[in-house]
């Protein structure tokens, strides 16, 4: 079921007000910035989603199955989201998370209303360098 743009508001009104999970919301929620436990099944699926679908909507079913309506998410939840997966790589010491957001990045850096660019890339190259082992010198 596909709705418009601006038909999120006819199907709160007709449902109850958990049927859609507005994740322009959640994840700036403290629950999300802190990783909490109750938030890794749905951390796991938002991942799933970007490596299989490879885009993101901002409105989706409560257990995240299926997008609510066609509402793209914005750049700067797509940024906020994108810290998230790299900290939960570190945190977790989980390369899915890190291939993850490097996917979900991958050309929001370059555009002009990148909130925090540089520090976005810091917190990629920091994460990778942390990540990724050096290789070891042909001596």
């Amino acid at each position: 079921m596909t709705f418009q743009t601006g038909a999120i508001t006819d199907l709160a009104r007709d449902q109850r007000s958990d049927a859609v999970v507005d994740l322009e919301q959640v994840v700036y929620t403290q629950a999300w910035q802190e990783l909490a436990p109750e938030t890794v099944p749905r951390l796991d699926r938002l991942r799933k989603k970007i490596e299989v679908a490879h885009k993101l909507s901002r409105y989706y079913l409560p257990d995240l199955s299926r997008p609510a309506a066609a509402t793209p998410l914005s750049f700067a939840a797509i940024q906020c989201l994108s810290v998230l997966l790299l900290k939960a790589a570190l945190v977790w010491r989980d390369a899915r998370y890190l291939n993850s957001a490097l996917k979900l990045m991958d050309g929001v850096l370059e555009r002009d209303d990148c909130v925090f660019s540089q520090d976005v890339r810091s917190l990629v190259t920091s994460t990778l360098n942390v990540m990724v082992p050096e290789a070891p010198s042909a001596a």
